[in-house]
């Protein structure tokens, strides 16, 4: 049997070892990722990786890198870059996706995040009403051209 690539190497020590923990690895954690992985779609990869095992995740954080001015020590403005996150989890209460989009990339990709927010009731409809798994609408949530989007708009100057 092939193993997903995205769970830890001792996971697949045996069988049973990887019955009784990934669910647990995977429901009690939470999983961050910097904005290079994000910009460059390797979540959406990694949770491919995972297959039927990603219905399991409960939470993900994606760190989006914004603009912002700021004053250097010698009190001159200039602009730097400060992460922000859209977080994505899965509320067991009402068996759906939520995503929290922080204000700061709302500001700076408002259009892109107004068509996130249409496409993440468009899924979360395919979950609850169309019975897709929580799995397949996650990966489509992170491989969608809107979360990509967002990204670049935060992104462009960099």
């Amino acid at each position: 049997m092939k193993l997903p690539t995205a769970i830890p190497g001792v996971l697949s020590a045996c069988k049973q070892m990887r019955a009784e923990a990934l669910p647990i690895f995977l429901t009690e954690n939470q999983f961050k990722f910097d904005a290079d992985l994000v910009r460059n779609r390797c979540v959406a990869n990694w949770v491919r990786g995972l297959g039927p095992h990603g219905a399991r995740l409960s939470k993900l954080v994606l760190e989006v890198m914004c603009p912002e001015e700021g004053r250097t020590p010698t009190g001159d403005m200039q602009q730097v870059w400060k992460p922000e996150t859209i977080s994505i989890h899965w509320s067991r209460r009402s068996e759906r996706w939520k995503v929290g989009i922080s204000g700061k990339i709302r500001l700076k990709a408002k259009d892109e995040c107004a068509k996130l927010d249409t496409h993440e009731k468009l899924l979360l409809k395919q979950v609850q009403d169309d019975g897709m798994p929580r799995e397949e609408a996650l990966l489509e949530f992170v491989w969608s051209d809107w979360l990509a989007d967002v990204v670049f708009r935060c992104d462009k100057g960099r």
